[in-house]
């Protein structure tokens, strides 16, 4: 449990109050010098969610901690209700927050910038590099025939066998990028052998002895799409909800597809900046 210390003022200054947060392997947080300014022109509802935007990007609050309710911030403060809804529901709508029944107000923290640059990057190489702990979840690993439409992004000429990966990506616990893939069987069988929630799917096929396996190039195509109830369960979202979603189409040096991939994550939580060299 961690303690949060707020002294907040009343006309201009209220006494000093202190807001519990459940949080989990984190240490006590004391703010000792944040004030609601009555006198300002910024509303006291903008005020609070910078408190609580500050505290965000300075990593105080983080993924998974739970907040008091809208009550007991409202007391604390001594502001009404109506005022803290009104942060909360901001915070909320731009992804810092996530209300979540039976369990209260939970910290999403800054959405993740999951870049792409030029070169083929590796996920968890660029989760660590946020500071942060990767983990990957292997939900399904099966060999089945593949359907007309993976066919063709794979360049199949009749219908053959695929082998169907399924993963669910997660940054300090939390779950935040779930990815459906389908790789050649015939060509890409040494995959099954590994493991697959430690090892790097694209490190796996560029230290097979074939040249065929090895990842020359990508290319993916980014748009808005709505949760299916299968991805929807696992990031604890409604049905339905807006997600961003790449498609991958990996290709070797010849041009041949060893991968085709669909990865989702929910709107609110990441954002993804691409660069282009000249």
């Amino acid at each position: 449990m961690g303690i949060l210390s707020y002294s907040v003022g009343s006309a201009p200054a209220l006494a000093c109050r202190k807001i519990i947060v459940q949080r989990k392997g984190h240490s006590d947080l004391n703010y000792e010098n944040i004030t609601l300014d009555r006198t300002s022109k910024t509303p006291l509802y903008l005020q609070l969610k910078k408190i609580f935007l500050d505290a965000i990007r300075e990593k105080e609050l983080c993924s998974g901690d739970l907040l008091p309710s809208e009550s007991e911030i409202a007391k604390l403060f001594g502001i009404s209700k109506a005022t803290v809804r009104q942060c909360m529901g901001e915070l909320s709508n731009e992804g810092y927050i996530e209300k979540r029944r039976n369990r209260g107000t939970i910290i999403l923290g800054q959405k993740l910038n999951i870049g792409y640059s030029s070169e083929i990057g590796d996920f968890s190489e660029r989760i660590r590099e946020m500071g942060m702990q990767p983990k990957t979840e292997l939900l399904a690993l099966k060999v089945e025939e593949c359907n007309k439409q993976v066919a063709q992004l794979l360049n199949f000429d009749e219908p053959k066998k695929i082998i169907h990966l399924v993963r669910l990506r997660y940054a300090n616990n939390f779950p935040i990028v779930y990815i459906d893939s389908f790789l050649p069987y015939e060509t890409c069988r040494p995959v099954l052998s590994h493991d697959l929630e430690s090892e790097s799917l694209y490190s796996i096929l560029d230290q097979e002895p074939s040249p065929q396996l090895h990842i020359h190039h990508v290319v993916r195509t980014v748009y808005a799409s709505e949760a299916l109830p299968e991805i929807a369960e696992k990031f604890n979202v409604r049905t339905g909800c807006a997600m961003l979603t790449v498609e991958t189409i990996a290709y070797n040096k010849n041009g041949f597809p060893i991968e085709y991939s669909v990865s989702y994550s929910p709107n609110a939580r990441n954002q993804y900046s691409f660069t282009l060299n000249r």
